[in-house]
């Protein structure tokens, strides 16, 4: 029987017979059928995620998260300082009589919401 058929099967109106003992086990009959397909579904997600890797691509993707950062941590340090280099020789006083501190160390690290990555991997627990 194909999943499909198994879903159409369990989702079906039922009707109430005569008896309340064919009813409970129509009743019961229809949860293990439910459970069956519940327990059969959560295997495969887990099978999957094995398959794919998921555990290692997620950390794949965790160490080019942080990359990411050191790089725009980078980048800011750098925008300072050419700020600094800038606004030393866009002046009209002589650029070796500056007295500008370059701030370059206290750039604030702030990083975007765009790497703030939320990674968590499902499970497919039968609950």
């Amino acid at each position: 029987m194909t999943l499909t058929s198994w879903l159409i099967k369990a989702h079906h109106l039922r009707t109430l017979s005569d008896s309340c003992e064919d009813d409970q086990g129509n009743h019961e009959q229809s949860h293990c059928e439910w459970i069956t397909l519940k327990k059969t579904a959560c295997i495969a997600f887990d099978e999957c995620i094995a398959v794919v890797d998921l555990t290692l691509y997620k950390k794949e993707i965790e160490t080019d998260m942080k990359n990411r950062k050191d790089t725009w941590k980078s980048m800011q340090k750098l925008k300072c300082r050419l700020k600094h280099v800038f606004d030393i020789f866009n002046s009209t006083a002589n650029a070796s009589l500056s007295n500008k501190t370059d701030n370059g160390k206290n750039v604030n690290f702030t990083y975007p919401l765009e790497f703030n990555l939320s990674l968590s991997i499902p499970t497919g627990d039968v609950q």
